[in-house]
């Protein structure tokens, strides 16, 4: 019985993992096609399973300076 159920933990982290870096490459490409919002809303996903993926950490980072300065900058 524990075996099973440290097999499924396992199981879940590698979902988990496999989910996190989805995340990451739709952040990256909403990134790359001027998506800041959903580039967020994908970086956050990745840091909401890992909080301290330090790649979805420095791009959300990025993305919220980009959307501030486009707020400040708007008429």
């Amino acid at each position: 019985m524990i075996g099973l159920v440290l097999a499924l933990g396992a199981a879940a982290v590698s979902v988990r993992a496999w989910l996190g870096e989805r995340d990451l490459e739709e952040g990256r490409a909403a990134q790359t096609g001027g998506d800041l919002n959903g580039a967020i809303e994908a970086y956050r996903r990745v840091l909401a399973g890992d909080p301290q993926h330090a790649d979805a950490r420095y791009n959300l980072a990025l993305m919220l300076k980009l959307v501030h300065q486009e707020v400040e900058a708007a008429p």
